[in-house]
């Protein structure tokens, strides 16, 4: 039985016009593309949607009132009744996007030969699709296309096929291999993107843009000398010179790259290793450059290092979150970039002289990092930069005499017992040091050096009481949250009345006129044996690690110049005989 619903056979169809049929107890919905096409989606059951709840197959009509589908419609089959295998008519093109997006029950679709262009989420969340055996028609699969197709373990793309966007194939988990056809110019690194079950990639030998030369299980440029896309059983050839934007982001288990990195690579991309597991990591110093978010999430079982004397630039978010025992950053870098090394789990930090600035969260949240040395030429530590650094103690951080701005919420919740700004700082920025006293019932100390021409609002905030010694002999501008703890029963300026303040000598009374640095409880002059005289103990610096010129780890004294790294940080070059 056929039914025509909501439009007249004698009108003549416009593009845009829609119509429904009834066919098989299925309710069609038909929109005009063109002259003599139509795209279809789906309605619902039609007149039998009481009886009909389980399709075995769907098969899609290929015309309608004398017009060929040529298109599946937007949407047209997203999240509709269960069935197990669709059935494309020949003559359609393009497959739309989010066209069965979310069919939990679709297991297999036969493509016809006329298609030509799947577009994005087109299968995404289709899991218990099993095999995809697209015809040699096929030019193009767009983003997102086969996501979250979790039980997809046969993959056969079409000769004609020349693109494949980024996250296409993404956590197909049970996809053991790769043929990439020989007309594929461009594939995106994240088309792979946790497809955690392969194992073999290989290029077609009449591909004129990419190979996977010495059964090397990667996809290769051929012009570029980049290595595109990885697996787990990838071995990097040894004339690679960039690993591409998320080449690996296989996201598994299995540790990676047993052989390393070889010596010719010069950059490591964008989002390269996400997620990836390394027995060791050794990064030579042939490396210039470690982009974004490159390592991010990733875990070193072992040794992990990078070589003395190449890197110049560790990108933003490049160690985010990452698992690195041991990892020091070389003295050759002059760039670290925002939350280059947020939440991982770095134990020392030398900041090298060529960076002038450390970026805004660099190394926020770093509950690992104990030790910190900013060395000479470091300018200024910037926002959040050391921010929640919990176990990092005052006395394990040494400043440089070039430090001039401490940047907002640089220091904050980090829980010092005393704060002592360096000579030569300017400003320190809103909440730098907020929450950074050990706890609330004891008072802290704060030291502010003689040049401080800025303090920003609540800078030392939630400070209960506090020891303040200012070698200013100007009071400097402040706003009374400074030194403010808003605490229940008691007003803002609770902190200051139960604090004192030591000023230079003769500076007393400016100080009792200038507001809110006369609210403090005792302002006296400074005391020559109080904080500003103090110098802060340091813990015996020993040896932590030894390594060759060539970079590799040394179990003891090796004969020659070997690189000892100490434990605050520091390196020493040490000429054995």
């Amino acid at each position: 039985m056929c039914i025509s619903l909501l439009m007249p056979l004698s009108l003549q169809a416009k593009i845009g016009d829609h119509f429904q049929i009834i066919e098989n107890g299925i309710r069609w919905q038909y929109t005009v593309i063109a002259d003599g096409e139509v795209e279809v989606g789906f309605v619902d059951m039609g007149f039998y949607y009481e009886s009909v709840y389980y399709v075995d197959s769907l098969i899609i009509p290929s015309e309608a009132r004398g017009n060929k589908v040529t298109r599946i419609a937007d949407s047209g089959f997203e999240k509709r009744p269960d069935f197990e295998t669709v059935v494309l008519p020949e003559g359609l093109r393009t497959i739309g996007k989010r066209a069965f997006r979310n069919n939990s029950m679709l297991v297999n679709v036969i493509f016809p030969e006329s298609l030509e262009v799947i577009e994005e989420e087109a299968f995404c969340g289709c899991n218990r699709l099993a095999e995809v055996n697209l015809k040699d028609h096929v030019t193009i699969i767009h983003e997102s296309a086969f996501w979250g197709c979790y039980d997809l373990a046969v993959l056969h793309l079409s000769e004609d096929l020349q693109t494949i966007e980024m996250w296409a194939f993404a956590y197909c988990r049970n996809l053991k291999s790769l043929y990439l056809p020989k007309n594929v110019s461009y594939i995106h690194g994240l088309s792979l993107w946790a497809c955690t079950g392969i194992e073999s990639i290989e290029v077609d030998e009449e591909n004129s843009y990419f190979d996977s030369r010495n059964n090397c299980n990667a996809i290769i440029k051929k012009d570029g000398e980049e290595l595109v896309c990885g697996c787990s059983t990838t071995t990097i050839p040894l004339d690679v010179k960039r690993i591409g934007d998320s080449a690996f982001c296989v996201k598994g288990d299995t540790p990676i790259l047993p052989e390393g990195l070889p010596n010719s690579v010069e950059c490591i991309g964008p989002g390269a290793f996400v997620g990836c597991v390394f027995e060791s990591l050794r990064i030579s110093n042939h490396v210039k450059a470690i982009e974004d978010q490159a390592f991010e999430g990733c875990k070193v079982l072992g040794d992990c290092m990078i070589e003395e004397g190449g890197l110049k630039k560790i990108g933003n978010g490049a160690f985010l979150r990452a698992e690195i025992p041991g990892l020091t950053i070389p003295l050759s870098v002059e760039v670290i970039g925002e939350r280059a090394f947020s939440q991982s789990a770095i134990q020392s930090v030398v900041i090298p002289s060529a960076v002038k600035t450390v970026s805004n969260h660099a190394f926020d949240d770093c509950r690992e990092l104990k030790s910190l040395e900013l060395m000479e030429g470091v300018e200024t530590i910037g926002s959040g930069a050391f921010s929640s650094c919990t176990n990092l103690v005052f006395d394990n951080i040494k400043f440089p005499s070039t430090l001039r701005n401490i940047e907002k919420g640089a220091f904050s919740h980090c829980y010092f017992s005393y704060i002592r700004i360096p000579e030569g700082v300017v400003k320190i920025g809103s909440h730098a040091f907020e929450y950074g006293h050990v706890n609330d019932l004891e008072p802290s100390s704060v030291y502010l050096p003689a040049g401080i021409e800025e303090i920003g609002d609540s800078a030392f905030f939630a400070t209960h009481s506090v020891h303040v010694t200012t070698a200013n002999t100007n009071p400097p501008s402040i706003k009374e949250t400074v030194f403010t703890c808003y605490h229940e029963g008691h007003d803002k300026l609770w902190t200051y009345r139960n604090g004192d303040l030591s000023v230079p000598k003769g500076c007393v009374e400016l100080y009792k006129a200038t507001y809110p640095w006369n609210q403090f409880k005792v302002i006296r002059e400074m005391d020559p044996t109080g904080i500003e005289q103090q110098t802060i103990s340091e813990s015996p610096v020993v040896e932590k690690a030894r390594y060759t010129v060539d970079g590799l780890r040394a179990d003891g004294h090796t004969r020659g110049l070997n690189i000892v790294v100490m434990s605050d940080g520091s390196r020493r070059k040490v000429m054995v005989k």
